[in-house]
């Protein structure tokens, strides 16, 4: 192969500058948007992250009042993915995990609210927030 028919790394920058700088204005465009929508996925992930752990921790706590009361250590919890419900600020994560010993019931539902930053058990009849 001579050099006259070996296509470059650079020529082929070059040509794609070029043709960048044509269209700017639907590079910049496409640009702005795929920028836009990345964020937005960015902050739903942080924020969903944000509600699963605080949830977790009640839930630990939950679990280890629960130990207490029934004499059944929660020493290692594996927790599966919760079960998302997404709406208006709010996010409710619902876990599998139903343990009855004695009559005690540990079903768990946490609502998170992102207005006050804080979880809510809603396993409970009288939901109280932590």
């Amino acid at each position: 192969m001579t050099k006259k028919n070996k296509i470059s790394f650079i020529t082929i920058l070059k040509i794609l500058i070029k043709t960048l700088w044509k269209y700017k204005k639907t590079t910049l465009i496409a640009i702005v948007l795929i920028c836009s929508f990345g964020t937005y996925q960015y902050i739903e992930y942080i924020k969903k992250e944000e509600a699963i752990s605080s949830c977790e921790k009640m839930y630990k706590d939950k679990l280890n009042t629960f130990a207490e009361k029934t004499g059944i250590t929660a020493d290692n919890v594996y927790f599966n993915d919760p079960k998302i419900t997404k709406s208006k600020g709010l996010y409710k994560l619902e876990w599998d995990q139903n343990i009855i010993v004695g009559g005690d019931d540990d079903s768990f539902t946490c609502l998170y609210n992102f207005v006050t930053h804080k979880p809510i058990d809603r396993s409970i009849k009288d939901a109280k927030e932590i």
